[in-house]
């Protein structure tokens, strides 16, 4: 490796190296869900207690609510039962159901001593699920290392991609989000000579934006001149800003891993921000965090990706906001 100069938050090389550059938390084995069987399904349930008897005078509305509120505090649930609410129209508890068989879900009802005359169930409503955003400078997962996002994209047919640095991607197959939530799958990797990546996002759950952790909005991609201010984000070591001091840089990175057309900052980064968005005040993304010496007690030298080329080589367009 070339004196004074290293590659941030990468997992090639010799196994010590791997050993400095991954902090320990980060390289426990991703859990594998387990996934429910039929007979987890089909197991019996308990003896369904005594219905509720209604007070004198008490309306249905109220007896709905009532069933609302005791369903409401069920910590066991089944994944059948998709979302539930007052159905203003009847005045009946509106169940959703999964799919057409509302077996386990009566079942599911009737042992939590919910009265079906209080009850409408609404069948075949989809699953629900969470959303979470991809924010540049956020922490992405192989499972054994960590590396920081760039920016989001997409292509013409409209399938969206992650953009990193290629050193985070090169070797790498599946990745998870901040969370440990799948993102998707390493689809191509242009790395040394260049340095940049593109992770294809197949799971739906992670909506593309144009956030930058603790920086602005991304609004473009016009490139920064020497002097310029900008500052980069990535998940070691948050928001940090300096100054652009040199274009066109060729990095001696070492192992014969040499990457080209550079550009010079005194931004610090450390282990673990690689592939992070670089970007000025004005939210014009510049490129992925590369690599470079020192700290960011100490300060340093800091190297950056250029932008364009990757859109320009994946033929992808930037998210914007």
């Amino acid at each position: 490796m070339a004196l004074g100069s290293r590659r941030w938050g990468t997992w090639s090389g010799a196994a010590v190296l791997a050993a400095a550059l991954v902090a320990p938390a980060l390289v426990a084995p991703v859990a594998t869900p387990v996934p429910v069987t039929a007979a987890a399904v089909t197991a019996p349930l308990p003896v369904p207690p005594p219905l509720p008897v209604p007070a004198p005078g008490q309306s249905l509305r109220e007896r709905a609510e009532q069933a609302k509120q005791r369903l409401d505090t069920r910590g066991d649930v089944p994944d059948v039962l998709a979302a539930w609410g007052m159905d203003t129209g009847s005045g009946k508890l509106a169940v959703d159901v999964v799919g057409r068989d509302t077996t386990v879900a009566t079942a599911f009802l009737l042992a939590a001593g919910i009265d079906p005359a209080t009850v409408v169930l609404r069948t075949e409503a989809p699953r629900n699920r969470l959303f979470y955003d991809l924010v540049g400078g956020d922490a992405i997962h192989t499972g054994i290392a960590r590396c920081s996002l760039g920016v989001t994209a997409r292509n013409g047919a409209g399938q969206r991609f992650v953009l990193t640095a290629g050193h985070c991607t090169k070797g790498s197959s599946v990745w998870l989000g901040r969370n440990r939530v799948p993102i998707g799958q390493t689809r191509a990797t242009d790395f040394p000579r260049d340095d940049f990546g593109a992770i294809a996002v197949t799971n739906s759950a992670w909506k593309s934006t144009a956030k930058v952790t603790g920086g602005p909005t991304i609004k473009g991609s016009g490139p920064a001149t020497v002097g310029s201010r900008v500052c980069r984000s990535g998940s070691t070591t948050g928001y940090r800003c300096g100054v652009i001091q040199a274009l066109n840089q060729t990095v001696n990175y070492g192992n014969g891993e040499v990457v080209m057309g550079l550009t010079e900052t005194n931004a610090c980064a450390e282990p673990g921000d690689s592939g992070g968005t670089f970007i000025t005040p004005a939210g014009q993304a510049q490129g992925f965090t590369s690599g470079g010496s020192g700290d960011c007690k100490t300060g340093g030298t800091v190297y950056f990706q250029p932008l364009k080329e990757a859109l320009s080589r994946y033929g992808l367009t930037l998210t914007t906001g």
